[in-house]
């Protein structure tokens, strides 16, 4: 498990952990925020911290939450509802534009570093070398290679443009329900 910054630097590897029904993402979410020995915790400290995460740590929003900080996930489609509304697909593209950097840190990782892409043999979790493997790759794309995404001029006006854009409303979607197409049907 990883915590990685907006522009793509790791803060902290923690784990190896069981690919099994007890740890998935939220429950291991849950017990790094827990566990005070492995240092998690004091990067949350300073409230106002927000996390962008997958859906797979759903079940960890309220723990995070408790303790003051905000959550960012992209929307779960409601029970009885066929697919999001304007502003739920909205939001739920919001979260996306800035959790790519995660899914391109482990991109870089499994490319950079060959063994991290292919079938790892069982001796190295046994050995705990995979987890000091891990450790020093993820040391050596913070220290040798330049950010996912660079400090860039212009990008606080993207920004500012992606969430004017998500709260615009959408005028098809108002057509269609002033018209309720929704609800008849077509023969």
């Amino acid at each position: 498990m990883t915590l990685v910054t907006t522009t793509g630097y790791i803060l902290s590897v923690e784990g190896l952990y069981y690919a099994d029904a007890r740890n998935n993402d939220a429950s291991i979410l849950n017990h790094m925020i827990q566990d005070p020995s492995n240092g998690f915790s004091s990067l949350l400290q300073g409230g106002g911290v927000c996390l962008v995460v997958d859906r797979g740590f759903r079940d960890s929003v309220a723990l995070v939450e408790s303790l003051g900080h905000e959550v960012r996930m992209p929307n779960l489609l409601p029970r009885n509802q066929k697919q999001l509304t304007c502003a739920q697909a909205n939001e739920s593209r919001l979260c996306t534009a800035v959790r790519w950097v995660v899914e391109s840190v482990y991109g870089r990782l499994k490319n950079v570093f060959k063994f991290f892409g292919r079938k790892i043999s069982n001796h190295y979790i046994c050995s705990d070398k995979l987890n000091r493997f891990i450790r020093i790759a993820c040391a050596m794309l913070n220290k040798y290679f330049p950010p996912i995404v660079a400090d860039r001029v212009g990008d606080e006006g993207l920004a500012n443009r992606m969430l004017e854009r998500a709260s615009n409303s959408n005028a098809l979607e108002a057509f269609i329900e002033k018209k309720k197409l929704l609800t008849q049907r077509i023969d």
